[in-house]
């Protein structure tokens, strides 16, 4: 549910010229929110890595949980005693335990794996890509296997990866015991975290707020509403022949402006920026929202910065040389 802590020491990996993300997930920016204190938190963070662990092993075991968003109750003086839809639904409708008892608690909810999956689809042109082979390391005496998955978000052209790590054997009260799909649940909880962590923030915030009041989940008429995956199978041209893109002079005004101060604050010169950019998104839409998030975040922008450097780096063709002398180009002979 959670990728590795930065205390566990997990190096960043470079994936296509960027750096991969170590932040939390939504899932965590959301217990971080909560009312409640640090030692609450912990173990509510403990609980729902248990029961997401207990989601991708049942569905292994051929078990499909329908329910695509977690909805769990805890108890906490902070808190309130009725939450409205979020306790109706509880309990297959029956309601939830504490509003019954007359008790204050929280509503953690979330997406788990098979939520993730959803909202991916729900969301439209992504890929994701999970490493066929996991790496199974020691650290502070515990085997620990690794997986690592990566994003590709083809409306913005962003890729991105997330590792998790999965301790290898599970203390019981018979004794320690090694876990049958540590390795696939590695798997899984990446590939989670890895899709949460690239779709937009506002796109997931209305969908957890449909749920909460009742709406359907992961409706793909909130992505058109928001103004994504317009076309998720985009119609081929009807001439040959594209038309040129049209670019108003006070949008192009207001880009150029953009990437000379992006370009100031990169340390780089703007033309080259400008040649990188045309080469790394297909048109300026793509280029001026890439351009505007590089300008609001840091790691945003250190990830075009590597980008950019490892486009800097590569070797250009050799021209083609005039070996008859008539003005025309050829390829030499081998």
């Amino acid at each position: 549910m959670a990728e590795k802590q930065e205390k566990d020491k997990v190096e960043a990996a470079v994936v296509k010229g960027m750096v991969v993300e170590q932040k939390d997930s939504i899932l965590d920016d959301l217990i971080e929110k909560i009312d409640m204190d640090a030692t609450e938190k912990a173990v509510v963070f403990r609980i729902l890595d248990r029961d997401l662990t207990k989601e991708i092993t049942d569905q292994l075991s051929g078990h499909y949980d329908a329910s695509v968003i977690y909805n769990k109750p805890f108890a906490s003086e902070n808190g309130k005693v009725d939450w409205g839809h979020l306790c109706d639904v509880m309990n297959y409708g029956k309601g939830c335990s504490y509003r019954k008892k007359g008790k204050k608690h929280v509503h953690v909810t979330g997406v788990g794996y098979q939520g993730a999956l959803v909202a991916m689809r729900a969301y439209g042109q992504m890929s994701v890509t999970v490493d066929k082979c996991p790496e199974l390391k020691e650290e502070g005496g515990e085997l620990i296997w690794m997986a690592y998955a990566e994003a590709h978000d083809h409306h913005t052209n962003i890729t991105i990866g997330r590792w998790y790590g999965e301790k290898l054997m599970l203390a019981t009260r018979g004794g320690v015991i090694e876990k049958e799909h540590a390795m696939s649940i590695a798997e899984s909880k990446a590939m989670r975290n890895v899709i949460l962590a690239l779709l937009p923030k506002d796109l997931m915030q209305k969908w957890m707020d449909d749920y909460r009041t009742g709406g359907k989940s992961f409706d793909p008429k909130r992505t058109k509403e928001m103004g994504y995956n317009k076309s998720a199978r985009p119609k081929p041209a009807k001439k040959a022949t594209p038309k040129a893109e049209v670019i108003a002079p006070e949008v192009k005004k207001q880009y150029d402006g953009m990437v000379g101060q992006l370009a100031t604050k990169m340390g780089i010169d703007s033309k080259e920026l400008v040649s990188f950019l045309q080469s790394s998104f297909g048109t300026t839409g793509q280029r001026t929202l890439n351009v505007n998030r590089a300008l609001n975040d840091e790691s945003t922008m250190e990830n075009m910065k590597a980008s950019y450097e490892e486009w800097s780096k590569a070797v250009p063709a050799e021209p083609k040389e005039d070996l008859f002398g008539t003005g025309k180009t050829h390829n030499p002979p081998e």
